[in-house]
């Protein structure tokens, strides 16, 4: 019940600006697109500050320890100074995010994502390994 009471609290958000906004239980995911780098960059700032606004006058807060943003382009270099702040506070960009247990880079390839499955897949390896002297064959059917 408390993902769907926050859902029906939080569900003005897309209102309170021109984000493409997403919600999955407690998570957002706010996205904006643009041709042109500079411009995308004042068109997310003058956002971000209207969803400040609406965050405040409706008692909510951001976690900025996971707050993140990610540029996706079609170009191979992102030589381009993009800072964001909201209420004084620097949105870190990063190169990768995990969303809704997947990894997307800024590349949208699967290699950050098959890297993560990789690791995992080799400690469950390793504890089948270890464990199967102990475990009867009529376990593993």
């Amino acid at each position: 019940m408390g993902p769907l009471l926050f859902l029906i609290y939080v569900n003005h958000l897309p209102c309170a600006s021109s984000f493409q906004t997403t919600f999955f239980a407690d998570d957002t995911s706010l996205n904006l697109f643009h041709k042109d780098i500079k411009t995308l960059q004042l068109s997310v700032q003058n956002e971000l500050d209207k969803v400040d606004t609406w965050m405040r006058s409706n008692r909510l807060s951001i976690n900025y320890n996971k707050t993140a943003y990610m540029i996706l382009t079609a170009t191979r270099s992102q030589n381009c100074n993009f800072e964001i702040f909201t209420n004084g506070v620097r949105i870190q960009q990063t190169d990768s995010i995990k969303y809704l247990g997947v990894i997307i880079d800024n590349k949208l390839s699967w290699k950050p994502q098959i890297r993560s499955l990789c690791g995992k897949l080799s400690q469950v390896c390793g504890v089948v390994c270890k464990i199967r002297h102990f475990a009867d064959i009529k376990l593993c059917v």
